[in-house]
């Protein structure tokens, strides 16, 4: 069931689970990013969430639609981005954050330095998404292609079908 090379979109499912699992953790940080020219800010458990069903919808849909997409070659593409994105959307939030020692008074340094940890997260987490979404259009312009080539097949067929129930 689970071929990798006969069925990539297995591995959909595996970088879920694993998702799901960092997710279980409750995580108090929260991620700010600029996208579209406004500054957002998530909570680290809900992102890794968003991902993980994200990355389970994704493995149903090639689940159901498998037999009607065009192109291996679209597949395997949207396949990678979408694993190696939320990888890369996963993993960033822990590299660019470190946490300080326990204090008894509040220190400025730290949020000066999470400044600065914000002003270099930005743009990972903002490119990572649009490229996620661009990413996630290759799903839909394979499922598209595969559902004209779909019909025009049916059409053709049913064509030959009644030229042949005419003469025979």
């Amino acid at each position: 069931m689970f071929n990798l090379k006969k069925r990539l979109y297995n591995l959909l499912l595996i970088t879920s689970i694993l998702v799901s699992v960092l997710a279980i953790i409750k995580f108090d940080s929260q991620i700010h990013f600029k996208l579209f020219g406004k500054f957002h800010s998530v909570i680290l458990t809900n992102l890794l969430w968003l991902i993980s069903i994200n990355l389970f919808l994704s493995w149903l849909l090639y689940m159901l639609a498998n037999r009607i997409l065009f192109s291996t070659l679209l597949t395997k593409i949207h396949i990678i981005f979408t694993v190696s994105l939320s990888l890369i959307l996963m993993v960033t939030p822990f590299i660019f954050t470190y946490s300080s020692p326990p204090r008894s008074y509040y220190d400025y340094g730290v949020f000066l330095n999470k400044l600065k940890i914000f002003n270099d997260m930005s743009p990972v987490i903002s490119f990572a998404l649009v490229l996620l979404i661009l990413g996630q259009l290759t799903f839909f312009i394979n499922l598209v292609i595969g559902i004209k080539n779909k019909e025009n097949f049916l059409k053709q067929s049913n064509k030959n079908k009644d030229r042949n129930s005419l003469f025979g």
